[in-house]
């Protein structure tokens, strides 16, 4: 009885300093497991918030060229409306002049017209190219979303 209990005792003494080894050797282990962890989520967070503000600044950009380009346009519109209101008189003085003074007037005045033309036209084609890099930007930054969005996903479900 004695025998037994100091054998019980021994395996229990044994027992006790493996736990202790165990203890010593993985606990620091698991805890720096969980603080590289701890550091890399702490990483990709900050590189999310990154990501994501990249996004808000270029989708910040893309609403500033739209509305540039609006602005474009309705000012072009404003003048087109003023060159088609005063065009038809232009044409009609250059019907009727006869004298080289009036031919040359004229003259100058079709070509000031059609520069004005001209000029709103490549305002308007600007406006395009404005809108189209938008629209590119707007494209390759939902792509950019869709894929973090994806991810973070994939994260949750781990």
């Amino acid at each position: 009885s004695d025998q037994d209990f100091q054998q019980v005792l021994q395996a229990n003494c044994g027992a006790i300093s493996k736990a202790n080894t165990i203890s010593k050797d993985v606990l620091p282990n698991i805890s720096g497991e969980i603080q590289t962890l701890r550091d890399t989520e702490q990483k990709d967070n900050q590189q999310t918030d990154q990501d994501m503000q990249e996004i808000i600044n270029k989708l910040t950009d893309v609403k500033n060229k739209a509305d540039q380009s609006k602005q474009i346009i309705d000012t072009a519109k404003q003048e087109l409306n003023t060159l088609n209101q005063s065009t038809p008189s232009i044409i009609t003085d250059a019907d009727r002049a006869v004298t080289p003074v009036q031919m040359t007037a004229a003259e100058d005045a079709l070509e000031s017209q059609a520069s004005a033309y001209q000029s709103q036209y490549a305002n308007v084609s600007n406006a395009g190219e404005l809108l189209d890099e938008a629209s590119k930007t707007l494209q390759d930054e939902s792509k950019k979303a869709d894929r973090m969005a994806q991810e973070l996903s994939q994260k949750a479900d781990k």
